[in-house]
């Protein structure tokens, strides 16, 4: 199969993050209770991304629009939720020791580079409260998450009666 086989996903929502180290789950809780509890029409994709870094490039590669749920330090208040669209969302190659350290802007620095990104693209982001070790996210993560299962709603429905941006 060559990339010109797969067909495009028109929107797929992504959560990302270390479901084992508190708020960094955040985006795997996300996805979680947009699998349980509906809300999104049956064509969106949503896909767990956990920590399997190059291995959603392909998954990048296919989307039209991309909804990115995941854990941001911003230097905002524990809690508050980031919102950044398209270029703002960081892509960089860093420095790594090797290619397992791989993060989510490199990927999309590899897409960009390959001039396959995503039409659209939105990061709705948590400003964690606490990274520590288990599955419970903090207070503070608690009581955003169904603010961002809400936001991801109203940024699909957005793109769905506004299909060309």
């Amino acid at each position: 199969m060559t990339q010109a086989d797969v067909v495009p996903a028109p929107i797929i929502v992504m959560g990302l993050g270390n479901y084992l180290y508190g708020d960094e789950g955040i985006g795997i809780h996300v996805v979680e209770r947009l699998n349980n509890e509906g809300g999104l029409p049956a064509a969106v994709e949503i896909v767990d991304g956990a920590t399997l870094g190059l291995n959603l490039l392909a998954v990048v590669e296919r989307a039209e629009k991309l909804l990115i749920i995941d854990c941001v330090q911003a230097g905002q208040p524990p809690g508050s939720i980031i919102w950044l669209e398209n270029d703002a969302i960081p892509r960089y190659f860093a420095q790594k020791l090797s290619i397992h350290q791989l993060g989510f802007s490199e990927v999309l620095a590899l897409a960009a580079w390959r001039e396959s990104l995503p039409g659209e693209m939105v990061l709705l982001g948590l400003q964690p409260a606490e990274l520590k070790w288990g599955i419970e996210l903090s207070p503070a993560g608690t009581l955003a998450l169904p603010k961002l299962v809400a936001a991801c709603q109203r940024q699909v429905q957005q793109w769905l009666n506004h299909p060309t941006g």
